[in-house]
Order: C-alpha cells, then sequence, then structure tokens
C-alpha cells in the first residue's frame, strides 16, 4: 500500500468510473472537518504528503466531480497503511 502505487490506482479509477447517479452537491459539516483534518494530518504532517497533494490537484484539474472521494480514499489509503505497517 505505498503511497505513489495506491494514488495511481485511485487516478486510473477516476479516469474509468462512469457512476450512474448523480453525486450530492451540499456539504455536511462532517464533509468540511473530515476535510481540515486530512489537510492536516495527511497533507502536512504525513510523510508521504506530496501524493496527498498530488492527487488532490489532479482531481481538481481533471475529474472535479471526485474531489470528495478523493478525500476519502487518501483517507482510506491512509488507514490502509497504517494497518499493513502494525501487521508486520
Amino acid at each position: 500500500y505505498s503511497a505513489k502505487a495506491y494514488n495511481e490506482r485511485v487516478k486510473q479509477f477516476f479516469r474509468e468510473f462512469k457512476p450512474n447517479y448523480k453525486f450530492k452537491s451540499h456539504l455536511t459539516y462532517s464533509d468540511i472537518k473530515a476535510l481540515f483534518k486530512s489537510i492536516w494530518f495527511l497533507g502536512v504532517i504525513d510523510s508521504s504528503r506530496i501524493y496527498y497533494w498530488k492527487l488532490l490537484f489532479w482531481t481538481f484539474f481533471n475529474k472535479p466531480r471526485f474531489l470528495r472521494m478523493a478525500v476519502i480514499y487518501s483517507i482510506y489509503g491512509f488507514h490502509f497503511r497504517n494497518v499493513f505497517k502494525n501487521m508486520i
């Protein structure tokens, strides 16, 4: 679950994903809280922060409607890396 490889898989998923439903258009307090926590923990503190920012900027410019998913998947990736580290 290296950050580089994981984010490349997320970008590939975004390139190919064709949802047949509309995404919710309003932000909730939880969405905003998750965004700011992810910016702090993944975008500032984490050693793999460069890949977090690359994914967010790539998504913003190429697939902006997936931006919420990019934040969510970044958080998932962080969790997966930590679980994997603890297993070794």
